[in-house]
C-alpha cells in the first residue's frame, strides 16, 4: 500500500475483551503522516459510550512498506495526548467491492494511561469519499 492518507474506519478488539469502533484521518507526505485518530468504546448495547482522542504528531514512526495492489506491509505509530504510543503493525488487502482499500493486523498501546486499550486486533477500511 503506497499511500496511507485518507479516513480509516473500523474496529479493534482489545485482549481484555473490549471493542472499540476508530476513525483514523491520516494525511501522508514528506515520508511522515500528520493525523487525528478517535477510539469509542462499545459495550455489548453500544449504550454507555466513552470517548478517547489520539493526536498524531509530525508521525515520524508511521509509514506503509511495498509497491500498491494488496498485501504489503504496513506499520503505523501515533503518539497519544498523554504522550503513549499507538503502534499498528498489519498487512493491506483485497477489500473487494466493499471499500476502497483495507488494512488489518495487531496493534499495541503503550504508555498511555487515557486510552481504553492494550493490545489487540483491529480491521480498518478507507471508503471512497464522494463529492469530496
Amino acid at each position: 500500500m503506497s499511500d496511507l492518507s485518507g479516513r480509516w474506519e473500523g474496529l479493534l478488539v482489545d485482549t481484555a475483551g473490549v471493542q472499540q469502533r476508530a476513525e483514523f484521518d491520516l494525511d501522508e507526505k514528506d515520508g511522515g503522516i500528520q493525523g487525528s485518530a478517535g477510539l469509542t468504546v462499545v459495550d455489548t448495547h453500544e449504550r454507555e459510550a466513552k470517548r478517547a482522542k489520539v493526536e498524531g504528531g509530525h508521525g515520524r514512526g508511521a509509514r506503509a512498506r511495498g509497491e500498491g495492489g494488496g498485501d504489503d506491509d504496513v506499520e503505523l505509530s501515533i503518539r497519544t495526548e498523554d504522550g503513549g504510543t499507538f503502534t499498528f503493525r498489519g498487512r493491506s488487502g483485497d477489500p473487494g467491492q466493499h471499500a476502497e482499500a483495507v488494512v488489518y493486523g495487531t496493534y499495541e498501546v503503550s504508555g498511555a494511561k487515557d486510552l481504553p486499550a492494550s493490545a489487540g486486533v483491529a480491521i480498518l477500511w478507507r471508503y471512497k469519499q464522494i463529492g469530496g
